[in-house]
């Protein structure tokens, strides 16, 4: 059998590839594993405390003046999606992270 190119058996080694790491992975146990918790709650407390209301005011005051300038308003809406993330974002994470089913 003549195989028309090189990414045809690139793309079956892939596929090989995956069904064997698929096969013989074990079970994964994000949410109960304690090593990085303190990391996790001090980047947790900055993001949702004065480090995101610092980040969200920077972007609203450089935001703002290039918005009036440009004339476009997806600079604020980038500061207001820096707003959600910073205050969304770690709950939304620790979540996924920790869903069990």
């Amino acid at each position: 059998m003549k195989l028309k190119s090189m990414s045809n058996v690139s793309k079956v080694a892939f596929a090989l590839t995956a069904v064997a790491l698929a096969a013989l992975s074990g079970q994964a146990f994000a949410g109960a594993d304690t090593t990085f918790a303190a990391v996790n709650t001090t980047i947790t407390d900055w993001t949702t405390g004065s480090y995101g209301k610092m980040a969200t005011l920077a972007s609203l005051a450089v935001g703002l003046p290039v918005s009036f300038v440009t004339r476009s308003m997806m600079w604020l809406a980038t500061t207001v999606g820096i707003a959600i993330a910073a205050y969304y974002g770690p709950g939304v994470v620790s979540g996924i992270v920790t869903a069990t089913l």
